[in-house]
């Protein structure tokens, strides 16, 4: 008599492969996940810091478009807000410093640290000459250049330009409308 073999179910080395492969794509998996979580996290810190660098050009324009006159600016522009204060914008280290001055001597910093900057300046280019002085407005050059820093090993060098002009008619004679 022949006898059927009645169990059901799979083979020790069935099962050790079939495990082996579910470890094999598990792993594949977590590795994936870990890169996209790593992406992810470079991605915010780069968002943030050119989130800082908009916020500190907002700043600067803001007070240049603003501003009631303009002391001087041969190293450094400082302007006369509409409160009366005198305001400037220092490189100190690697930040940007906002000074204002209006009792006492007051400056922040308006980038992070996290925000490397190289270089920055703000140069005035005054009216045309020859032009009707009443209808030129100066331009102001905003430069800043720096490395955006995302870890100990990734970084991003920037440079970033922008002119503004004032709201307010010929700046340089202390013209107003």
């Amino acid at each position: 008599m022949i006898k059927k073999n009645t169990q059901k179910g799979f083979t020790l080395i069935e099962m050790l492969v079939s495990v082996a492969l579910f470890v094999i794509v598990i792993m594949v998996a977590i590795g994936s996940i870990i890169t996209t979580i790593d992406v992810n996290r470079k991605s915010q810190s780069l968002t943030s810091v050119m989130t800082d660098l908009n916020f500190a050009l907002e700043s600067i324009t803001r007070t240049i478009k603003t501003s009631e006159s303009i002391e001087s600016c041969v190293s450094n522009c400082e302007f006369i807000d509409q409160r009366g204060r005198k305001v400037k914008y220092l490189l100190t280290g690697s930040a940007i410093q906002q000074c204002v001055f209006e009792s006492t001597l007051v400056c922040f910093d308006i980038t992070s640290k996290q925000t490397e900057i190289n270089n920055f300046n703000i140069t005035m280019t005054p009216t045309e000459a020859g032009t009707p002085s009443n209808y030129q407005h100066p331009i102001f050059t905003i430069n800043i250049s720096g490395t955006a820093k995302v870890g100990p090993k990734i970084a991003s060098d920037y440079q970033i330009q922008t002119s503004v002009s004032p709201r307010k008619l010929n700046f340089n004679n202390q013209l107003f409308d």
